[in-house]
């Protein structure tokens, strides 16, 4: 069996009916929010968010259990494989 993929990128249904979703960088670490987007690659961001802030304050819209279960385990792997990277020095 392979290794396990996660998630960057989730979309649900808003209370109003609308769409909300969210991205994750892999790259600086950081979420996205999106607020009613058919697609998140098409619509205006609602706002971006470090993780720290996301961690201490919770999301930019109110997230579904499921949804956050999986971006907080996608949090945990990602920031797991961070912590593991050899470190670089520079003379």
């Amino acid at each position: 069996m392979g290794e396990k993929t996660y998630s960057t990128t989730w979309m649900w249904q808003s209370n109003s009916g609308g769409t909300h979703g969210v991205s994750l960088d892999t790259g600086d670490m950081t979420l996205t929010w999106f607020d009613d987007a058919a697609g998140c690659g098409c619509a205006e961001s609602a706002g971006d968010q470090s993780i720290a802030q996301f961690r201490e304050k919770g999301g930019l819209f109110s997230l579904p259990d499921d949804i956050r279960a999986e971006l907080q385990e996608t949090l945990a792997h990602y920031e797991n494989q961070a912590e593991n990277e050899p470190q670089h020095q520079t003379a």
